[in-house]
């Protein structure tokens, strides 16, 4: 058994098989924001690669941009639209003992006072440890109502640790699509 120590970080250890070891990593509140465990590009068998975030790191106050990406309504966007703007709030929650399936590396959305509805009050961020991120706004995951307007199939979701962005992207309208669309969420 490896135990590797980064700080503080995550607060949790983890443990992660390599061939006949297991590698315990402790993960405690560090200046890194991820972690990507695995060895990629070997030829040696891996269970599985994971990336770990420390979400504490991710919980602020963000800007969104967003805007349509192809077809006709492009380069347009809702705030465009509408005449709005947005500012999103992602804080990590504090009692997560009513919630099921909690992970603790969620971060729960909430609409900045003074700015329009662009989350569902309670959208969560889950970020899970293939690195992908799921956004559930508890209808229907993956797929989030919008600007109190129409559903977003998010085809991808990336967080750039460098850049202080989370940016979705997919189609956007149900049971119409108004067209590729994406948002980006950039820390303040």
């Amino acid at each position: 058994e490896i135990a590797l120590d980064y700080g503080n970080s995550v607060k949790a250890d983890y443990y992660f098989p390599l061939g006949d070891e297991n590698i315990k990593d402790i993960l405690n509140n560090s200046e890194f924001w991820h972690w990507e465990i695995g060895l990629e590009g070997n030829d040696s068998a891996i269970s599985k690669r994971i990336i770990v975030y420390a979400v504490d790191a991710i919980a602020g106050v963000y800007g969104v941009t967003e805007n349509f990406t192809d077809g006709v309504n492009a380069p347009f966007g809702l705030s465009d639209f509408f005449g709005e703007s947005y500012q999103v709030e992602l804080s990590q929650i504090e009692d997560s003992s009513s919630l099921s399936g909690f992970s603790p590396n969620t971060l729960v959305a909430s609409n900045s006072a003074g700015f329009n509805t662009y989350f569902p009050e309670g959208t969560l961020f889950i970020f899970e440890s293939d690195g992908s991120i799921t956004v559930d706004d508890s209808f229907n995951p993956g797929i989030p109502y919008l600007a109190v307007f129409s559903y977003h199939f998010l085809d991808s979701v990336v967080y750039d640790a460098d850049a202080g962005t989370i940016t979705g992207s997919g189609d956007f309208g149900f049971p119409n699509s108004f067209g590729p669309y994406q948002w980006v969420m950039t820390q303040q």
